[in-house]
């Protein structure tokens, strides 16, 4: 079936430690939008495998053997995997816009965030827009993270298939090439804190101010969660996607939180989005009893809450 033009077209970058969390994302995407297309880089064999097997005509795999040159290669040798990922990003972004010429605009997500609306106002908002950047938001508690993670997040990024939209991607990509640390080193951070000054660089940036869009635990304390109609709001405006930070499966039962975990997690939010990390769960294990990749072993710090992924199985969320 030929993609509609119309279609809303993302991609996102997926190593078998997100699997779980990136079909997830997909998932709820396809609850919410009635045409889209998304790309995803696989980190390695296990994603490709997976994303093959358990996703629809709407996601297309690509192997990352297709993006590596040998310049990528040694950048590969000498950074984490994070690291690497972080200085993927326009590298891909890249790739698909010069080799995909039905694309008009693309838009990176980051594999922990989760639909829970339709995110077409952002772009009905914002069209005229070579560059779409979200807005950290800080909330008082964590505002001090502002300096070395930078005012906006780079989990949510759009790019129009343009002149200025293309030189934006190139020049990030070369300062992803030169620095992309994840320790603050020379007033830099990841990928991220360039924004920064792409927002100053160049005029068709713009930060979206679609209500709803990005919220996550360092900013979720400034909102009030409800239902009604089936819908999840914020502030009674309807939440477009949050980005669960720190979150990491530990095994078949059990999550854990590093990261906006000072309060018990709202079972609005989390509901919905554990039934489908478990069912996603469960589908890989089916393919492949003994597959393991997606967990990530116990952190003893204080910093980190563990919880069960069944603890809102009987709770009923009215409006919801």
């Amino acid at each position: 079936m030929p993609l509609d033009v119309k279609a809303e077209q993302y991609c996102m970058i997926l190593s078998k430690y997100r699997l779980v969390q990136g079909l997830a994302l997909y998932y709820s995407l396809k609850k919410v939008v009635k045409s889209f297309k998304i790309y995803i880089l696989c980190m390695d064999i296990e994603a490709f495998v997976f994303i093959n097997r358990l996703t629809g005509e709407e996601a297309t795999p690509i192997s990352i053997e297709l993006l590596e040159d040998d310049y990528l290669y040694t950048l590969k040798q000498n950074r984490a995997l994070e690291e690497y990922c972080w200085t993927l990003k326009p590298v891909f972004l890249e790739y698909l816009l010069r080799n995909f010429t039905d694309i008009t605009r693309i838009t990176y997500l980051d594999a922990d965030l989760f639909f829970y609306a339709k995110p077409n106002r952002i772009f009905d908002d914002s069209n005229e827009y070579s560059v779409l950047l979200s807005n950290h938001d800080f909330s008082r508690r964590y505002k001090c993270l502002e300096k070395s993670c930078g005012i906006y997040n780079s989990g949510f990024i759009s790019f129009g298939n343009n002149a200025e939209g293309l030189e934006c991607i190139d020049w990030w990509k070369n300062c992803c090439y030169t620095l992309c640390s994840n320790q603050f080193r020379n007033n830099q951070f990841g990928d991220q804190k360039y924004l920064e000054q792409m927002a100053i660089r160049f005029k068709k940036a713009f930060v979206i101010k679609t209500h709803g869009v990005n919220i996550a635990p360092w900013n979720h304390s400034k909102y009030i969660f409800s239902c009604k109609k089936n819908s999840v709001l914020i502030n009674n405006e309807k939440l477009i996607c949050y980005h669960f930070s720190g979150f990491r499966l530990l095994n078949d039962l059990e999550f854990s939180l590093s990261f906006g975990n000072e309060r018990k997690p709202n079972p609005i939010l989390y509901k919905p989005y554990l039934q489908m990390i478990y069912q996603i769960l469960m589908n890989c294990l089916e393919e492949l009893p003994d597959y393991k990749g997606c967990f990530k072993k116990e952190n003893n710090s204080k910093s980190t809450s563990i919880y069960k992924i069944s603890m809102f199985n009987n709770s009923i969320l009215k409006g919801c």
